[in-house]
């Protein structure tokens, strides 16, 4: 029952927009005949209604917008912590391998098929980017971070 209710819950906050705009033609339809203007006078009533519903409306709907800019702005730090995060591990991966005496010395191609293999994974990685992969990688840093700090 509860998941119930949390799935409509999302569906109509994945709406707002629509419920908010269909609300506010309700009000501005059924709110100046309730407040018994003179039938000559409707309209005014009316667009005063209208008015300070699209007020309303432009105040919901700035504060929605700049939430969800913060949101995508949080989202996109992350994920920029997250690339250079990995990209820092492959790099770091590849500059051991080149001053591992063993591959100075006998297999310099390999380590160049190394550093090819290594950019590819980092544009799959990027190319592969989503919501999933970005909370994967801060589950794996949580869990990380947790474990440090019971030591």
């Amino acid at each position: 029952m509860k998941l119930q209710i949390n799935l409509m819950l999302l569906k109509f906050i994945k709406n707002i927009e629509l419920w908010l705009s269909a609300a506010g033609l309700v009000v501005i339809w059924a709110v100046p005949p309730l407040l018994d203007f003179d039938p000559d006078n409707l309209w005014r009533a009316t667009a005063v209604t209208a008015l300070a519903v699209g007020v309303l409306h432009g105040l919901i709907f700035w504060t929605v917008r700049s939430r969800q800019r913060r949101l995508r702005e949080n989202a996109i730090r992350e994920i920029r912590l997250m690339l250079k995060d990995v990209a820092y591990n492959k790099l770091n991966t590849i500059v051991l391998s080149l001053y591992d005496p063993d591959v100075r010395n006998a297999v310099k191609e390999e380590a160049v098929e190394e550093i090819k293999s290594s950019v590819r994974d980092i544009s799959e990685m990027v190319g592969d980017l989503s919501e999933e992969s970005l909370s994967d990688w801060q589950q794996k840093y949580q869990q990380t971070l947790s474990t440090l700090e019971q030591v």
